[in-house]
């Protein structure tokens, strides 16, 4: 056997690989948050939550990728807050949605324990009594809308309509690709996803008009088209 490791030689020796390597500082002239009280604003602010799959913390050029460009993404962290620190419940699909909408670890329920949830059981999902983000939002009186991917449990035991959502377009289950992982596979999902958000943010900065134009996924169209709506 080799030499013996300790819990301290262990922790010192990736304390010094962390310490070796080279960090992302962030943009030019960024500045550490702070809140400005004189911005209070009794109206209520919109909310939008872009989930993205499986998604790596430098998988972002605003945190550093040389490889993957975001450009709108970038966008949104220079003209609003880029947080340096955030953890996700789990690496993969439906336990990262089960505890992202109801706010537990996923492990809390059954449905969170399988990747991914692919049993059709009354017992592999979020149950329709219980607690969301969307179910209480709209609680306050928020309108609330999913585009995209649920897979948080089947037919006819769960769906977003049953959770707290007044809207769903997308699909229930899971998208699977079979292209062996390959990296550059996965550059062009991830900046597929920024072209799209892009999209929405267009849509949202642009006047309110009659009619929608399908100007791309028909996720992304339902999405601009809820949002511009004003509710």
């Amino acid at each position: 056997m080799g030499e013996n490791l300790s819990r301290r030689g262990v922790i010192a020796g990736l304390a010094g690989l962390a310490s070796g390597a080279a960090a992302f500082t962030g943009a030019p002239g960024e500045q550490p948050f702070a809140a400005d009280p004189s911005l209070r604003s009794r109206r209520r602010p919109n909310i939008l939550v872009i989930l993205g799959d499986d998604l790596g913390w430098a998988d972002l050029s605003s945190y550093g990728s040389t490889h993957i460009k975001t450009p709108h993404l970038d966008g949104l962290a220079a003209g609003g807050i880029r947080f340096t620190d955030g953890y996700s419940a789990a690496a993969v699909c439906s336990p990262t949605r089960i505890a992202l909408y109801t706010g537990r670890y996923p492990g809390r329920l059954p449905g969170g324990l399988p990747e991914p949830i692919g049993a059709h059981t009354p017992d592999n999902g979020i149950p329709p009594t219980h607690p969301t983000l969307a179910s209480l939002l709209k609680r306050v009186g928020y309108a609330t809308a999913m585009f995209g991917k649920w897979h948080c449990g089947f037919l006819p035991w769960f769906s977003p309509l049953r959770s707290g959502w007044d809207e769903f377009f997308g699909n229930a289950t899971a998208l699977f690709h079979f292209d062996g992982g390959s990296l550059d596979i996965y550059r062009k999902m991830v900046e597929n996803m920024d072209r799209n958000v892009g999209k929405v943010l267009a849509a949202l900065r642009r006047p309110a008009r009659t009619g929608t134009r399908s100007c791309c996924s028909p996720a992304t169209t339902a999405a601009s088209a809820f949002l511009t709506t004003g509710r």
